[in-house]
């Protein structure tokens, strides 16, 4: 007989060779055909407990965990510390939805090989599918509505296997119309008929839906699908800065209208009020909030919201946010006139001033706010004290509003020869800062000084205190004719200074209880 009709050796195949082959069509994902080989290995070699293990694993990847439960247990029988084995069991159980037998046994398996890390994340994975299915506290409702409500979700068996299966429901429909299929389904005859295999796809797919919902429920679904969005905090910083801009073009009912928008947002995501940067975002939207409502003239609205946005800047621990909001709130304070809590916030700001220019801006606006309540006294003490702390951070500018509230205090107490030198010396700083609209301010209110004198030659006695009641009446009427002008040119200077000289040009914010809460 010719060499090529001679019939092929068969060489007689090892355990180890079984093994190899079916791991390379476990690779290959050919699981029925690893099995076999598995099959073949074990037969040549009984009991082997990494054959075990190995066609344990791939029961598991072919939906067959009752057949690699079978194998678990053959591993661990003879041998309750064989930690493989012991994996491999909970792995089974775990994805058999008995989360709470899979758990004891990898605390059992970590007992034995504390370094192996499978236990560790076994462990954890089996106690958030306990609670994902068992639940908290906080979603356990007594009520009788809340029962109807959850029994009804739990009926709606058909929208929780969807939900579930994904891109497989499709194929799910295709099997159940193959089934509803009565032609087809009349050729059933045998466990490799078209029937049978269209009925096994259906149990397997609903068994894993199955498994699916008892490991994580749908309320667990929907949350985490929130969480994971996560919040787009470099879009909400570029809204916001389209909504100072509008701020600073004065278009204060479109700023409100996007800073609600963006409020809105943040306030409705799963991660607010959580972390230092959401309270930083919230403090952000919160003062442009409060200054667009300041700018319509909702004084009180602006207050609340300046409010949280102290509250929020607290929070993030960021001192520039704590400070911005103290001052946005004081400006809030003194256009709705409560001049009290401004004063409150100016004092504690002038605590943690960093510089002598920043005191004596404080100083200057608690000034202010004591001449607007009429302690005129006191108002003059602090203004000498801004414009002698001005003078000592070389602040001309603060300076110069500084000294125009000494001279109205003076002036308000019809202490009308120093008021006079007090204008005189604003007037020298005006020049000297090149300031034309406070200059011509101040020459008006010195003009009206002068104007007085003529019309009442006695009052140029020292001290105008010493005048009759009603001369004094009448002399701070006629010389605060022109005070409204001076103060309009104040109010339009003062800002610009505060742009020089700080960063944050809105009034000071409290830190004190009385200040942030009234």
């Amino acid at each position: 007989m010719a060499y090529h009709d001679e019939p092929p050796l068969e060489l007689p195949c090892t355990f180890s060779t079984y093994l190899a082959a079916g791991d390379k069509y476990v690779s290959t994902k050919d699981f029925q055909k690893a099995l076999d080989e598995y099959n073949k290995a074990l037969h040549a070699k009984p009991n082997d407990k990494n054959c075990l293990i190995a066609r344990g694993k791939c029961h598991i990847l072919n939906g067959d965990p009752t057949s690699a439960l079978d194998d678990a247990d053959s591993c661990i029988r003879d041998d309750k510390t064989f930690h493989r084995g012991l994996l491999l069991k909970a792995e089974t159980l775990y994805l058999m939805g008995e989360f709470e037998h899979a758990l004891m046994f990898y605390h059992r398996g970590q007992r034995l090989r504390p370094e192996t890390e499978d236990f560790r994340l076994g462990i954890q994975k089996c106690q958030e599918a306990i609670a994902n299915s068992v639940g908290g506290p906080e979603v356990i409702q007594l009520d009788v509505e809340s029962r109807k409500k959850s029994a009804s979700k739990q009926r709606s068996k058909k929208k929780a296997t969807r939900s579930n299966l994904g891109e497989m429901y499709e194929d799910r429909q295709f099997l159940e119309k193959l089934a509803n299929d009565s032609a087809l389904m009349k050729t059933f005859d045998g466990k490799n008929s078209v029937g049978e295999l269209v009925n096994q796809g259906i149990r397997y797919l609903d068994d894993r839906a199955d498994f699916w919902t008892q490991q994580k429920p749908e309320y667990t679904r929907s949350r985490e699908r929130t969480m994971l969005k996560p919040i787009p905090v470099e879009a909400i910083k570029t809204d916001i800065s389209a909504a100072v801009k509008l701020l600073d073009d004065k278009e204060y009912e479109e700023a409100l209208k996007a800073i609600i928008d963006i409020n809105t947002n943040v306030e409705t995501h799963p991660d607010v009020n959580k972390g230092p940067m959401m309270c930083a975002l919230q403090a952000d939207i919160n003062s442009v909030y409060g200054q667009a409502l300041l700018g319509l003239g909702k004084n009180e609205e602006s207050i609340t919201r300046h409010k949280k946005e102290l509250a929020a800047a607290k929070k993030s621990g960021i001192t520039d946010l704590k400070v911005r909001a103290m001052d946005n709130l004081a400006e809030a304070y003194v256009k709705n006139q409560n001049y009290k809590h401004a004063m409150n916030i100016y004092q504690d700001r002038l605590g943690n001033s960093t510089s002598e220019g920043e005191k004596a801006w404080h100083y200057h606006n608690w000034a202010r706010c004591l001449l607007e309540e009429g302690l005129l006294v006191k108002a003059l003490e602090i203004a000498e004290l801004a414009r002698e702390t001005a003078q000592k951070a070389e602040d001309k500018v603060w300076e110069l509003n500084s000294q125009i509230i000494v001279a109205q205090s003076l002036l308000k107490q019809t202490r009308i020869d120093e008021a006079e030198d007090a204008y005189v010396t604003a007037m020298a700083i005006a020049e000297e800062n090149n300031d034309e609209q406070c200059k011509t301010a101040i020459n008006d209110q010195l003009v009206a000084i002068k104007a007085y004198r003529k019309a009442h030659p006695s009052s140029r006695a020292p001290h105008v205190s010493g005048l009759p009641a009603e001369d004094a009446e009448n002399a701070v009427q006629e010389a605060e004719s022109a005070l409204s002008q001076e103060e309009e040119a104040t109010e339009k200077t003062e800002p610009e200074a505060a742009e020089t000289n700080h960063e944050s040009q809105t009034a000071p914010l409290p830190t004190s209880e009385e200040s942030t809460t009234d």
